[in-house]
């Protein structure tokens, strides 16, 4: 029974991924090439291992073992990177021993709030709800806080923003603790 969920951004939460303005300027310094594409994050290089070096933070990998090591904790990476991506992250994911339950990646105009309403109303058993991420501010945010209602009386929802391996609790619905 899933009494928990704990979805952890990929991009500069979990994993020290390049931006693309240090991106672009490593890929150039490791390949001797400039970077071929106008964009960033929808190219599959910008995650290539061989050319950048992806480490995981250990204060996030950390906390989501706690989750991960509990049967009734489901444990998701909730991604704004495309679905093409899965693959590699899923490689990054196993040469660490980390292993989730999913990789949600980016699906038309859905935020991370509409994801964690929809995995919270299919979990009817969940009583916590938590959301590990770099970007704390608008969709993700708002879009939680306006649908929190769909959660059901009860389930704690708990945001943590990630700042270089630092994790800071900055919003619960909680009462005992509540931040905004």
């Amino acid at each position: 029974m899933i009494t928990k969920i704990l979805a952890v951004d990929f991009d500069g939460t979990l994993c020290d991924s390049p931006l693309p303005e240090e991106g672009k300027v490593l890929y150039e310094l490791k390949t001797g090439q400039p970077w071929p594409y106008l964009g960033w994050w929808g190219k599959l290089e910008s995650l290539d291992k061989n050319t950048f070096d992806l480490k995981l933070f250990p204060k996030v990998v950390n906390f989501m073992k706690d989750y991960i090591s509990d049967p009734e904790a489901l444990v998701v990476i909730l991604t704004n990177r495309m679905k093409i991506f899965e693959p590699i992250i899923q490689g990054i994911l196993n040469d660490n021993s980390i292993h989730v339950d999913d990789i949600i990646t980016k699906d038309s105009a859905r935020t991370k709030g509409d994801v964690l309403v929809k995995l919270g109303s299919y979990y009817t058993t969940v009583k916590e709800i938590t959301l590990i991420d770099d970007d704390l501010e608008g969709d993700h945010l708002a879009s939680i806080k306006n649908n929190i209602n769909q959660f059901g009386k009860g389930v704690v929802v708990k945001f943590y923003k990630a700042n270089n391996d630092n994790l800071l609790l900055t919003y619960t619905n909680n009462i005992k603790g509540r931040l905004k």
